[in-house]
């Protein structure tokens, strides 16, 4: 809104500059003067009757003239009544002022007066209108041709697509609007693309180091100007610089580029005009951010100073009220905020209705003041009459309703409603599902993410809020436990399923489509390491990504629905539980900003799942801090009874001896085994029960689906680190595999090298031998072969098992800075991974031959891949289950294979020795052929000859299983 506000001020200045630029221009007529000097003083009624009477004698050119200058007259006055949100007024001028421009054919201000009426049909009375409108500048545009009003059109056109949910048309119309902007030359038209671009960038994509890189690119373009657009569009540039460094919470920065704004203004108003200050909103907006209280306030009354003068409406009065307000809650002054609000609400209902965005906002500015000020009573009639307007204004299935009904919920909660408030709760629930099931089958990939995180609290505070509320095992237990499930893995699911649709259902071009955008993201993401983001490579790189990716999302939504994976909910989950079976499902959520921790309990036999609180993130890290973070010492009796006491005591009570286990962790519990946490000095959890660790309870609806039998494996062990560049380079010819993995290389340092495993070439002889025995085919690399390049030829015709006997690694971005290979990435798939064949060389910076990997397979490699049809992966290899850990899992090694389609992997959630880890695997392997292939049951068992013969934690306990 900050940004519209003070954009369209502009739009006046460019108003007057052109009246001026018209006076100029036209011949020394006595009417004509009069007019024209009539139009510069805004006395727009009086020089209508001027030409007018011109009109009765004017022929030829004077005629046309005169009745152009009508129409400006109309122009002129409607962009002044809209400034002034007299919208019906203004669309009045603005009829009045085509029809004047239709009678002489100038299709050129014809087309300006259409937008206009546009922008009001979009904000305050009909989609379908605006769009309407926007087509006949489109049509008008086409033929003159005009291609800076074309894209303008489009670009209006794709913003009322984009704020309806109408992604299909968006993308589709946003694939028109890069082809057309592309393929212009005028500087004013590449701005617009940058523009475009860095907003798409920002607002769609969550990459805000890219938006800023096109609005740089904006700023070098300028001046390429001509001179009389200059400042406007060094404003406009500097505008959204100053946003978006606000949204980077770079405030220092942000000053900076408001501080260029103020210097526009001053230079193109004079004292004596209010939109001088109007910058000055911005600049009290970051004092606010960065706390400076005195600082703030000085700006507003900068602002304030502006009401004295004659030219300033009631409408920017109201906006200096609310901002003032928004200062005074933030600094938690209530009641002048409350005081302020009012005022401006006042001034408003002369002219709005109460059903108008900037009363409503202000409604429900005012319940949260309320409610700060516990005044509940008050606070729920602020918040109810705002959703009763919601549901009004917008329909009872839109995305404001959803919202108006969780901040009702949540008062209804405080006043202790509970009933009406899980009703509510319900409610808004319901309706971000099913908006979010309309739309994200739409969404490109690069969207999603940013899509999904702007919407999600409502589900994610789901549980927090029937913790709060006292919630145990009822229906509303059922809704949180729903929203759950929908939530765990959404993005992870999405990405998976469009895969699968592609590869099932789509064309040979839209596989090759796919495989250019994973290949241009891959090199995408070497730019941006190897010479910083923003330059004008990842730029380029970036606009082709995000062009095929609109392609791809469009194409695909004609395939089949991938978010069907949605639908899943609790009762589909406990039928699928079979007798002696439970499900485990753990959360975490911040509750009054304590970051806690629950699970779900799921039972075949109960109508709701039960929920239970169990512990809160600093006690977790006080235990962690009494073994000085050493993991695997939480696994030892006694430590382990505190770990018991958080995590399991509470849950006991809901599960028999004996039962099967099914658990998904969350949060920290992600780098921990359950089952292999000390009962007594001498046994442990998994002696009591079954444990099954899943990626999502979803699995367990899929049971069905799993394979039984085995043909084929592919074994990775004994590799040679040390691997001679020549002999590195045949390895690489051997294969035919896409440029799409041909991408790294180049001199980066590292001092560390990786040694020889031995170990790891008895593992893999010896798990050979036992699959043999069982007539499956198993494919060894060893020494040198065990390359990048190999393991990439599995790219669509993967075994069903898969082991990887090798280094592994994980860092954390700030780790990373003291490892030179990876120092630079923030992505945890890009600093996760395992070492192939010859992976000393990139680790050590070593200039590899054209086209040769350098053996460092991160999870950002092997994500890319479509290892479907792999019924295990066992990654031998140290810290192969750690990772970034958030909402949605674990970001490293597991996402990547399960995103890459694989069904159960074998990791370890610590460094382990080379020598125990061999002969797990080799009982792991013996256990699963003789044990008619339960994954589950050899694991354990495994687990267990390990146990006996090393009774240390951490030569066992590290090892995990997830399905």
């Amino acid at each position: 809104m900050r940004r519209w506000v003070t954009y369209i001020l502009f739009i006046m200045a460019t108003v007057e500059v052109n009246a001026r630029q018209y006076t100029e221009t036209q011949p020394d007529s006595t009417y004509y003067s009069r007019a024209l000097e009539l139009i510069l003083k805004r006395d727009y009624e009086k020089a209508r009757s001027v030409l007018h009477q011109g009109l009765t004698f004017a022929t030829g050119e004077m005629r046309i003239k005169s009745i152009q200058k009508i129409g400006l007259s109309w122009y002129f006055e409607g962009c002044v009544l809209k400034l002034q949100n007299k919208n019906k007024e203004a669309y009045r001028c603005f009829i009045e002022a085509r029809k004047s421009f239709q009678e002489i054919s100038d299709k050129g201000d014809e087309m300006s007066v259409l937008k206009q009426m546009a922008e009001i049909e979009k904000r305050f009375y009909s989609a379908d209108e605006a769009m309407k409108r926007y087509n006949e500048v489109v049509n008008i545009a086409r033929q003159i041709p005009d291609t800076l009003m074309w894209t303008d059109a489009l670009k209006g056109q794709s913003g009322v697509l984009k704020e309806l949910g109408e992604w299909e048309e968006y993308l589709q119309l946003s694939l028109r609007l890069d082809s057309l902007m592309s393929n212009v030359g005028d500087v004013n038209i590449q701005m617009e693309l940058n523009y475009e671009r860095g907003d798409n960038a920002q607002n769609l994509w969550g990459n805000d180091a890219l938006a800023e890189s096109f609005y740089l690119k904006n700023l070098s373009l300028i001046p390429n100007l001509q001179e009389e657009v200059r400042n406007s569009q060094l404003f406009i540039t500097s505008l959204r610089l100053c946003d978006l460094k606000i949204a980077q919470k770079k405030y220092d920065d942000a000053l900076k580029y408001n501080t260029c704004c103020l210097s526009c203004y001053a230079s193109e108003f004079g004292l004596a005009s209010a939109n001088r200050y109007s910058p000055y909103r911005n600049r009290a907006y970051i004092y606010q951010k960065m706390g400076l209280k005195d600082s703030a306030f000085c700006c507003m009354d900068s602002l304030f100073l502006s009401h004295q003068l004659k030219s300033v409406s009631m409408e920017t009065v109201a906006g200096h009220y609310v901002q003032r307000g928004l200062l005074y809650a933030n600094f938690d002054e209530y009641g002048l905020a409350i005081a302020d609000y009012k005022y401006a609400d006042s001034l408003l209902s002369v002219r709005y209705p109460e059903d108008s965005n900037s009363r409503m906002h202000i409604l429900l500015a005012m319940a949260n003041c309320w409610y700060h000020k516990k005044d509940f009573a008050v606070a729920k009639k602020n918040y109810s009459h705002y959703s009763v307007l919601c549901k009004s204004k917008y329909g009872d299935q839109s995305m404001e309703y959803a919202n108006s009904l969780y901040y009702l919920a949540n008062i209804e909660g405080f006043t202790n409603e509970k009933q009406v408030g899980c009703k509510d709760y319900r409610q808004a629930a319901i309706l971000l599902k099913e908006l979010i099931k309309k739309q994200l089958r739409y969404l490109p990939t690069n969207a999603r993410t940013k899509y999904w995180n702007d919407l999600s609290d409502i589900l994610w505070n789901m549980t927090a809020y029937a913790v709060k509320i006292g919630v145990k095992q009822e229906p509303f237990a059922c809704d949180a436990y729903n929203a759950l499930v929908f939530s765990k893995g959404l993005l992870l699911e999405s990405e998976r399923s469009m895969r699968n649709l592609l590869r099932q259902s789509g064309t040979e071009e839209d596989l090759a489509l796919y495989n250019k955008m994973l290949l241009l993201q891959s090199r995408l993401t070497e730019v941006e390491r190897a010479t910083g983001k923003g330059t004008e490579n990842a730029n380029e790189l970036y606009s082709q990504i995000d062009q095929i990716d609109k392609q791809l999302a469009s194409k695909c939504s004609f395939y089949g629905n991938y978010t069907q994976f949605l639908n899943t909910q609790y009762k589909d989950i406990k039928n699928a539980l079979k007798e002696g079976e439970v499900a485990i499902d753990f959360t975490d959520f911040k509750l009054d900003s304590v970051h806690c921790y629950a699970a779900y309990v799921l039972r075949k036999e109960w109508e709701y799942p039960l929920l239970v609180p169990l512990f809160n993130q600093n006690q977790l890290d006080s235990l962690y801090n009494t073994v000085n973070n050493i993991t695997d010492r939480l696994y030892h009796f006694p430590y382990s009874q505190s770990l018991l006491k958080l995590c399991w005591e509470s849950l006991s009570h809901y599960i028999h001896l004996g039962e099967t286990v099914y658990y998904v962790p969350a949060g920290t519990l992600h780098q921990l085994s359950l089952e292999s946490v000390a009962v007594t000095s001498d046994s442990i959890l998994g002696d009591q029960y079954h444990f099954i660790r899943l990626s999502s309870t979803r699995e367990i609806c899929r049971q069905e689906l799993q394979q039984t039998g085995h043909t084929s494996a592919v074994l990775y062990g004994g590799l040679y680190y040390d691997v001679d560049l020549s002999v590195m380079d045949a390895e690489s010819k051997k294969y035919d595999i896409s440029r799409l993995f041909a991408l790294r290389g180049g001199a980066m340092v590292s001092d560390s090298v990786y040694r020889y495993l031995p170990m790891t070439q008895e593992e893999v002889n010896s798990i050979a031998d036992l699959l043999g025995d069982c007539r499956i085919d198993a494919t060894i690399y060893t020494g040198t072969q065990g390359t990048e390049e190999s393991f990439f030829h599995l790219d669509g015709q993967a075994p069903q098992i898969i082991h990887l006997a090798t280094h592994g690694f994980y860092y954390t971005p700030t780790d990373a800075e003291n490892v030179s290979r990876l120092a630079g990435y923030q992505n945890a798939m890009l600093l996760s991974g395992v070492i192939m064949s010859g992976g000393n060389a990139g680790w050590k910076g070593t200039m590899l031959p054209e086209g040769v990997l350098d053996g460092i397979m991160t999870a950002d490699d092997i994500s890319r891949l479509n290892l479907k049809g792999a019924d295990l992966v066992v990654l031998s290899a140290c810290d192969t289950g750690l990772g970034s850990i958030n909402s949605e899992g674990v970001f490293g090694l597991q996402r990547a294979f399960k995103k890459a389609g694989v069904q159960t992997l074998v990791m370890s959630l610590w460094g382990v020795s080379d020598w125990t880890t061999k002969e797990f695997m080799v009982h792991f392997y013996r256990n699963l052929t003789e044990n008619g292939w339960n994954k589950r049951k050899a694991f354990e068992d495994a687990k267990a000859f390990i146990r006996q013969t090393y009774p240390e934690p951490f030569y066992w306990a590290g090892f995990i299983m997830l399905d």
